[in-house]
Order: structure tokens, then C-alpha cells, then sequence
């Protein structure tokens, strides 16, 4: 067994593991605030990773907390208003009270979401025109590098956070890991066994044509075996299987802008 296999049978027992522990939480009622702490946990850590990599292309290491600060803006900002708004709201009928005030609170958090954004992205290019000394060429250069997490960790990552607002969400994050997880395990085994074209083999030289239809097909496949426990939140299987293809595209492509930004 190779080095880079070692390294994903690994990753993939702590991920199944943490799978275990994700199912059998769901069923506490203090689950809903766990969940949305730690995805705000993870978005920071993988904001602590791209900003390193941004101060390493901007040659600042002294940024980084300054960066991790703007990609996790949006979503500190959707966690505030939903705790705020969550325990805020109250109605005469419990039960219509709480899917009133998780509307309440989901509507908010996008809010908060897309001001936090708003205001990154003007400081991310703000930083971005000083750093770049007059010249168009360095700036150029720069921005995407800075506005490509606010994407990737400030939106993607806010959004997935909102989802913890609404009644079944441990599942629907349960299958968008299970999609996520088969699409990058199949990927892996297809592109080892048959080889073939490369999709972009400057930024990725070890993805090919074959390891991404591979992921698509056992993506999709997962999302199919798992539909039966979305339908609980109203979301029928040929819906589950389209909205697993998007979600297996999404993580190719965020692979793959993943590592350009590695490359580079």
C-alpha cells in the first residue's frame, strides 16, 4: 500500500467514524447547535489553510490572521443571527413557533451571510491593490487568489451552515458527505485502474477523464441508495439523484481550484 493510500484509508475510517458519531447525535435536541459549531470549526481551520497558502503567494505571513478573519466573516455572521433570531422569536403555538423562528433565523443568516460577503470582498481587494505596488500584472495575479475562499469558505461554507436551521438537516448533511466522500473514493480507484486522459494535468496532473466519471457514477449511486431517508424532508429520489450530480460537479471543480491554488 502506497503512501498517498495509507493516507486516504485513514482519512476515510476517521471520516466513517465521524459518520457513526453524526448518526447517533442527531437524536439529542442540543444536536442542531453542535452541528453548526462544528462546520464554524472546520470553515475556520480550512480558512487557516488557504490564508497560509495566500501569505506564502503574497509573501506576508504576518496576514494570516487577518485573512482568516475575512473568509470566516460571512458565516460568523449567520451564526449570530441565528442564535440571536432562534432564541429571540417566540409564538403562542410551540410547534409553529419553532418553524417560524428557524425560517426567521435562515432568512437572517443569509443576510448576514451576503454582508459579510460584501464586506470581504472589499477589503480582499483593497489588500489586493496595495499589495499589488501599482502594478495591473501583480494584481491580476493576486485577487483570485484572495477572492477564491470568500467563495469556497465564506459562501459555500455559510450556506452549509445555514442548513442547520431546518428540520431533517442531519441528513441532508449526512448525504452530501456520503456523495462527497464515494465521488473522491471512486475517483481515486478508477484513475489508478484505467488511466486515460487528463482533465487538467497543469493543475492536476494525477486527475483523469476516467477517476471523474468513476466519482460522478459512485456519487450519484450514493445519493440513489441514500434518497429514501431525504424523502423524510420532502425531497423526492429523482430530485436527490439531480441535486447528487451537482454536488459531485461542485467537488470536482472545487478540487480542482483547490489546487490550482496549491500549484501556485
Amino acid at each position: 500500500m502506497n503512501g498517498d493510500l495509507k493516507i486516504r484509508v485513514k482519512t476515510a475510517t476517521l471520516l466513517v467514524s465521524l459518520l457513526a458519531v453524526i448518526y447517533l447525535l442527531s437524536f439529542f435536541s442540543f444536536s442542531r447547535w453542535l452541528f453548526a459549531g462544528l462546520i464554524f470549526v472546520v470553515l475556520v481551520l480550512c480558512s487557516w489553510e488557504y490564508a497560509d497558502m495566500l501569505s506564502l503567494i503574497e509573501h506576508s505571513k504576518g496576514k494570516i490572521p487577518l485573512y482568516v478573519s475575512l473568509f470566516v466573516a460571512p458565516s460568523f455572521l449567520a451564526l449570530l443571527c441565528m442564535a440571536y433570531f432562534g432564541s429571540t422569536v417566540t409564538f403562542d403555538v410551540v410547534a409553529e413557533g419553532q418553524i417560524i423562528s428557524r425560517g426567521l433565523s435562515a432568512n437572517f443568516a443569509l443576510t448576514g451571510v451576503t454582508l459579510g460577503l460584501v464586506l470581504s470582498g472589499f477589503i480582499v481587494l483593497f489588500l489586493g491593490i496595495i499589495r499589488a505596488e501599482e502594478s495591473l500584472e501583480r494584481m491580476a495575479e493576486l485577487l483570485p487568489f484572495g477572492f477564491l475562499p470568500l467563495f469556497h469558505i465564506g459562501l459555500c461554507g455559510s450556506l452549509l451552515l445555514i442548513l442547520t436551521c431546518f428540520n431533517g438537516y442531519q441528513w441532508i448533511i449526512l448525504w452530501l458527505m456520503l456523495v462527497v466522500f464515494s465521488n473522491d473514493i471512486a475517483a481515486y480507484f478508477a484513475g489508478l485502474k484505467m488511466q486515460g486522459p487528463k482533465i487538467a494535468p497543469v493543475v492536476s496532473p494525477s486527475k483523469t477523464l476516467s477517476g471523474s466519471i468513476g466519482g460522478a457514477v459512485a456519487g450519484v449511486f450514493s445519493g440513489l441508495i441514500f434518497s429514501f431517508l431525504l424523502q423524510k424532508v420532502g425531497i423526492d429520489s429523482l430530485g436527490v439523484v439531480s441535486l447528487s450530480l451537482l454536488v459531485v460537479l461542485a467537488a470536482q471543480l472545487g478540487d480542482l481550484s483547490k489546487s490550482f491554488v496549491k500549484r501556485s
